[in-house]
């Protein structure tokens, strides 16, 4: 994948080095690229990626499922061999949930950019327009001959078009290194191993956003990536940690937090005789039911289609009250 191929989402898969030299050498934005440029494909594209984490999750659960079935009625050597590569296999699938998540960033973040420069073109192109000013397919800009004006006005005009033009066009180009860029690294590391251990040193509890920024700067990706899996509690609350890991890590948390409360839910839906056991039940219920819409409908405003800036750096720990989601808020502007 290469956001520098038409600004077209591509389903084919590319080696990690031809990615490289493609990053690092991405064509110029055109013109008549941009115009193409349909932000919303690559929206849905990162969507797509995010949608992984869904099936994948479930698979892995079915894999813990298999473990616990085999314990009651195999044991020995053979069986401990069996239990650990069965465990081996689910963490493998783990670990490629939060690049899915990043794919997701990267697009998300890709198509609000691309959108920004298109916008900026159309003005730049409306500016032309109102000064008696032609653009061509290649985004150069002259005279337009059925309106002559004095060449002391068309000159300046001819001008500020262009930059406006080649603002746009910059803009666009920037996008597209940088998306290319961190596809390139995700992409290298499907080859190399999506996680690895990190030093076994944590911030204090008390440590300040600039003690913790350090520690995070000092890890690699597949560090950073393995803490999010296996620590998403830490990461999603660590002010320092980039708000791109941590919405990470707390998209991760909501899935998890959402399949403990349906679990919660399923082991009070049988009924039981009348009276307090009963009205106890009922009331639960009504709880985890409340929590559990509160925490879709956060799902779904985190998954808005007209927000891709919109990110979760915060949680705080769910209830059965219903109450214990916070807003998502867009990148850099509060907590969830």
């Amino acid at each position: 994948m290469s956001t520098a191929a038409g600004f077209r989402p591509s389903g084919r898969a590319h080696r990690p080095d031809r990615l490289r030299e493609r990053a690092a050498d991405v064509p110029p934005i055109g013109y008549a690229q941009l115009w193409r440029a349909d932000p919303g494909a690559w929206a849905a594209a990162g969507a797509a990626w995010r949608g992984l984490t869904g099936p994948i999750r479930r698979r892995a659960d079915g894999l813990g499922a298999r473990i616990g079935g085999l314990r009651p009625g195999w044991s020995g050597a053979a069986s401990a061999t069996a239990q650990g590569r069965i465990g081996e296999l689910r963490t493998e699938l783990t670990d490629v949930l939060p690049a899915l998540v990043e794919v997701d960033q990267v697009l998300a973040e890709f198509a609000a950019r691309v959108a920004a420069a298109r916008a900026r073109l159309g003005a730049a192109v409306a500016h032309a327009d109102a000064g008696g000013l032609l653009v061509d397919r290649a985004g150069a800009v002259r005279p337009d001959p059925a309106r002559p004006r004095p060449a002391v006005v068309v000159g300046p005009a001819v001008a500020q078009v262009g930059t406006e033009i080649r603002g746009a066009l910059a803009l666009a180009g920037a996008a597209d290194r940088e998306a290319a860029d961190r596809l390139a690294e995700l992409t290298t590391a499907a080859v190399t191993g999506w996680v690895s251990v990190p030093p076994a040193g944590r911030p204090s509890p008390g440590a300040g956003p600039a003690e913790v920024s350090r520690w995070w700067a000092g890890l690699t990706p597949a560090e950073r990536r393995w803490l999010v899996s296996r620590e998403p509690d830490r990461v999603g609350r660590l002010d320092g940690v980039p708000v791109a890991a941590r919405d990470q890590a707390n998209r991760l948390l909501l899935a998890r937090w959402r399949a403990e409360l349906v679990q919660r839910r399923n082991g009070l839906l049988r009924p039981r005789p009348a009276g307090p056991l009963e009205l106890a039940r009922l009331a639960r219920l009504a709880a985890v039911e409340a929590a559990l819409r509160g925490l879709d409908g956060l799902g779904e405003r985190l998954a808005a289609p007209g927000a891709p800036g919109r990110t979760c750096s915060g949680w705080t720990r769910p209830g059965t009250g219903g109450r214990w989601w916070r807003s998502a808020t867009r990148t850099g502007r509060g907590r969830c």
